[in-house]
């Protein structure tokens, strides 16, 4: 079996330097925290630069050799680049591909935009390249020092470079992960199988590589444009409550909503037959759906410190004007009927990350009746740091829970 080179994108001198942050010619071994924007740098002093839900795009911008800390905001397309100046580049939904695409020795900053299949480089020429469903993976695949747009269709295994001979590599499933792995300086077609845990490189120099090197739910490095795709199923929450008055190990009727790169799922959990559930769980992404947080929102129902005895109906939306995600559900109580109580409204300005109390937005004037010690009358509304806008009466008497 024939042995990897290390793993180094082979694309221009600036992509190469992508990840070498102290100038000594090699890659550094480095790690990007999503949930706080921290840089850890192997041997180097870590990094505050960016915020929960920024894409790391590290690459050499200002030609000076060594890599550049920088992060590409999917909800507002702008990037920062430490002790430099960033710029707006992007609009949401798009993917960062920064590169070498002039082969002036310095990293473009460049962004695909999956929905056309377009490519936008600043201060160059774009091109129209790619359909909706193409992964973008970028390289220098004729070794003449500049990065050539690319993509990667993952219904066919095709590989699709501007200006040259694609190639036909992978099956559906496959994860796409070019790198220059046999040391010839040029971009390798290679591709990871998630169902048997094999790199299967399409070597340049004329030598095919296969290896044995993961499982199946290992994630492959480098994923290009910062994504992976066709990942089998990622179980992201489990139900944890054990009350005997309702159905476990259920989690039901998802609401998700995305922007950018952060996903945000809300589900109830443990599910009464006979209509809403113990509590509504959350699961949250800032990396396009590789990485996943998750919990429960507090403050709702009594198994979650909460007055109503069960909630339904979860919905997502978000504030882009307060950064704010926001989860809205149907509280309930049940006697003498199951019936609403209120809508209430949880909120993230983390990212989806922590979720603040419920606060009630509409609730039905129901009679004020004493069952196990507290009262029906759904609390007084919390103070809210943003702003609720809604047209007409809205009331909380759904009878489909």
């Amino acid at each position: 079996m024939a042995a990897l080179a290390p793993l180094a994108p082979a694309a221009a001198d600036a992509n190469r330097r992508a990840a070498d942050f102290n100038g000594d010619g090699r890659t550094d071994v480095s790690v990007f925290r999503p949930s706080t924007g921290g840089w850890y740098l192997a041997g180097q002093a870590a990094v505050a630069w960016g915020t929960a839900g920024d894409t790391p795009v590290p690459g050499d911008y200002d030609g000076n050799l060594t890599a550049d800390i920088a992060v590409f905001r999917p909800s507002t397309g702008v990037w920062y680049i430490r002790g430099q100046a960033g710029a707006e580049w992007g609009a949401p939904g798009d993917l960062p591909v920064p590169g070498d695409y002039d082969g002036n020795g310095t990293t473009d900053i460049a962004v695909f935009r999956p929905s056309i299949g377009a490519w936008y480089v600043r201060g160059q020429a774009g091109a129209s390249w790619g359909a909706f469903g193409d992964v973008p993976v970028p390289g220098d695949y004729d070794g003449n020092g500049t990065t050539d747009v690319a993509v990667f269709r993952p219904t066919t295994g095709r590989w699709y470079v501007l200006g040259q001979a694609g190639a036909t590599w992978g099956v559906l499933g496959d994860t796409p992960v070019p790198g220059g792995y046999d040391g010839d300086g040029k971009t390798d077609v290679a591709v990871f199988r998630r169902t048997t845990g094999k790199w299967l490189v399409h070597g340049s120099a004329g030598a095919d590589i296969v290896t044995d090197w993961g499982v199946g739910t290992d994630v492959p490095l480098p994923l290009p444009g910062a994504i992976a795709t066709n990942l089998p199923p990622l179980q992201v929450s489990t139900d944890p409550f054990t009350n005997a008055t309702s159905a476990h190990r259920t989690e039901v009727e998802p609401d998700s909503l995305s922007f950018g790169s952060t996903i945000v799922s809300a589900f109830q959990v443990g599910r009464f037959f006979n209509g809403g559930s113990s509590d509504i769980g959350w699961a949250t992404s800032n990396d396009g759906g590789l990485t996943w947080d998750s919990g429960f929102l507090p403050g709702i129902t009594t198994i979650a410190g909460g007055p109503y005895d069960r909630v339904s109906d979860p919905s997502v939306a978000y504030d882009p004007a307060h950064g704010a995600w926001i989860v809205s559900s149907l509280a309930l109580l049940a006697s003498p009927s199951v019936r609403g109580a209120a809508v209430v409204v949880n909120r993230s300005t983390d990212g989806g990350h922590s979720w603040s109390s419920p606060v009630v937005v509409s609730a039905p004037a129901f009679p004020t009746s004493t069952r196990t010690g507290r009262s029906a009358t759904p609390p007084p509304s919390a103070p809210s740091t943003g702003t609720a806008t809604r047209s007409g009466t809205t009331t909380a008497t759904a009878t489909s829970f």
